[in-house]
């Protein structure tokens, strides 16, 4: 058991920009030797486990900036932009955080518009960049704007 997790945890890290899902088969080994070292060494393992607890409860109660855009604000942005296109075919596009995955992480997205009744189509005249944590030039015409998040409307030649 041991020499499956190390081979593929060494398979998992040699890959480079490793997906947080792909951890999510490592970590039930995780806890097993955690728990294993936590057994042998007794009241240090019981020292190391509290500590860790204390860790663990700082993190989720400390105010911080997720890097994901919660589910709510989605929502606005796919409201923002249906209303401004007003029932014309778009592109959408994204930057930031994963942009380098394919349709540039904003899968999300498009489901929404999708679900909605205004699906995002390529090569369209109307574009929409939706900017998350990276604000946009100077002069992008910003349609939606909350704390780190920007929707954009760009209008090519031969839209109306």
């Amino acid at each position: 058991m041991e020499a499956f997790f190390l081979v593929s945890l060494f398979f998992t890290l040699l890959h480079g920009k490793v997906p947080i899902h792909y951890f999510l088969v490592l970590f039930p080994f995780i806890i097993i030797f955690g728990a294993k070292i936590i057994i042998k060494l007794k009241f240090l393992g019981i020292l190391v486990l509290s500590v860790l607890t204390i860790i663990s409860c700082k993190y989720f109660t400390v105010d911080r900036h997720w890097t994901l855009v919660p589910y709510v604000q989605q929502l606005q942005v796919v409201d923002a932009i249906i209303n401004d296109a007003q029932g014309r075919h778009f592109e959408l596009k994204r930057w930031g955080m994963f942009e380098e995955f394919d349709a540039n992480f904003a899968q999300n997205y498009q489901y929404l518009l999708w679900w909605k009744g205004n699906e995002p189509v390529k090569d369209s005249d109307l574009v929409y960049t939706i900017y998350e944590k990276t604000p946009p030039t100077t002069g992008s015409n910003i349609i939606f704007s909350i704390p780190d998040l920007w929707v954009t409307r760009t209008l090519g030649q031969n839209s109306s």
